[in-house]
């Protein structure tokens, strides 16, 4: 349990100062080191989604920074957009999860193949924004 705790604190701590798509690829590679321990893995998807969703709002706001009135309204329009496919891509990476689980939602292996194609969704995202910021 104390793994996990620190484990955690590292990346929250890593992920609210992730800038780089370089400093991404190390929050990936933190992730897959997690998966590949074998320890808790769904715990691992679970985390690893929460704090792609905070390094998303945190690149989203770095970028909203740095732009202009017009520039935001754009921005704006375009991350409607995103949440929309966002929604849309989570409904299907629920119902392919489940139907890889024989159509159970219950078990771990369905909570990490479903958050797992979540955060990889959102990390996605950050590196859109992550690329425009300057």
């Amino acid at each position: 349990m104390k793994i996990i705790i620190v484990f955690n604190f590292l990346l929250f701590s890593f992920c609210l100062n992730a800038q780089t798509l370089s400093e991404v690829k190390a929050f990936e590679l933190k992730y897959q080191n997690c998966l590949d321990s074998g320890l808790d893995m769904k715990t691992c998807a679970i985390t690893f989604y929460n704090e792609a969703d905070e390094l998303l709002n945190l690149s989203y706001k770095k970028l909203k920074l740095q732009l202009n009135t017009s520039q935001k309204r754009k921005l704006l329009n375009e991350q409607r957009n995103w949440l929309k496919k966002r929604d849309k891509y989570f409904e299907e990476a629920f119902e392919e999860a489940k139907n890889d689980n024989g159509g159970s939602t219950l078990s771990d292996d369905f909570k990490m193949m479903y958050f797992d194609k979540k955060a990889e969704f959102v990390i996605e995202r950050v590196k859109e924004l992550i690329l425009k910021i300057k």
